[in-house]
């Protein structure tokens, strides 16, 4: 108790300080000390990607591509480091009625074709077809599983358009979406989608993100970053949320996650939260927004910032051509 006590008043101490130099106090105590347990619960170790796991993935993926689609691999472009196959007529993507792309820098694979406008006559129930996802990601080689890497939860969703003059849905395609975790913790922005139907002999879509290979068996030490200092880069983060004292950054929670690197698993502190309509300001011009950051807890390490939305998460397809949730799913 004493030592909780006393970490508490330099939390405190800490913040005075912020609050008086910069204006603003975006840290309470309360969210500042959820922020230092996260990061003192994370885990002491790295580990790293095996070597070839990423390149061996994509080759795999291709593979399949030029086996089983009409798309081309010899006849790619590129956009930076972006790699795209397509049957565009045009350059943009929304006139090609099948697309595939490989993005390095976010360690994302997407390989997409047209929705049909016929109905599923029978969809899969979800049980089957999350175990359909799976074993399809599993016997392509495109990830393994371990022990200690493996499926965090699966989620089924679906694409249903409503009979005109009528509450009926149907079916036009089925989603999955499937998590990471390690040694029993998120892997963040990790994550498989498929999109599925029953008479089709290839997916629909699917997602490959952030998911590679861990040699698990060479770890690599790190040693933590001070708590003054992740508290600083925590504050700092969040007040740049704050616009012309026009909003306000509210705190929910923090805890420790991992995030793959092209080279690592890394432990990392995730901060979520909303920006809200500061005093005086009226509610009802803008809703508030989720936010959700990410800290690195290796001292000397930092993360580019990454916000996205807990209501539409990198962890659920942000494209969803008029997808409904199931609630049956």
């Amino acid at each position: 108790m004493t030592k909780r006590i006393g970490s508490i008043l330099v939390i405190i101490s800490i913040l005075l300080l912020w609050s008086t130099a910069n204006g603003q106090e975006v840290l309470t105590p309360a969210s500042a000390q959820q922020v230092l347990e996260a990061r003192n619960s994370s885990a002491n170790m790295a580990y790293p990607v095996k070597s070839d796991a990423i390149l061996t993935q994509y080759y795999r993926i291709l593979s399949w591509i030029s086996k089983n689609t009409r798309l081309n691999p010899a006849e790619w472009t590129t956009d930076g480091d972006v790699v795209m196959v397509s049957d565009c007529v045009q350059t943009t993507s929304e006139s090609c009625s099948m697309l595939y792309t490989h993005d390095p820098r976010r360690l994302l694979t997407v390989f997409t074709q047209d929705i049909p406008d016929e109905i599923v006559g029978n969809p899969m129930p979800p049980n089957r077809l999350q175990h359909y996802a799976l074993q399809f990601f599993l016997t392509q080689g495109f990830i393994t599983l371990t022990q200690r890497d493996r499926i965090l939860a699966s989620r089924t969703m679906r694409i249903a358009e409503k009979e005109e003059d009528s509450n009926t849905e149907e079916v036009l395609a089925q989603l999955v979406w499937i998590g990471r975790q390690f040694d029993g913790r998120c892997v963040f922005e990790s994550g498989l989608f498929l999109g599925f139907r029953p008479d089709f002999e290839i997916p629909l879509s699917l997602r490959i993100m952030r998911w590679a290979s861990l040699n698990e068996s060479a770890p690599r030490d790190i040693v933590k970053k001070g708590t003054d200092k992740l508290l600083s880069e925590v504050q700092q983060r969040l007040q740049a949320l704050v616009i012309d004292q026009l909003s306000e950054v509210q705190i929910h929670g923090a805890e420790p996650v991992w995030y793959q690197t092209e080279t690592e698993l890394v432990p990392v502190v995730l901060v979520n939260g909303q920006i809200s309509p500061g005093p005086g300001q009226e509610s009802d011009s803008w809703s508030p927004e989720p936010f959700v950051e990410l800290f690195a807890v290796e001292s000397g390490a930092h993360l580019d910032t990454i916000i996205r939305n807990p209501e539409n998460p990198s962890s659920e397809p942000s494209t969803d051509p008029g997808g409904v949730d199931d609630p049956g799913e």
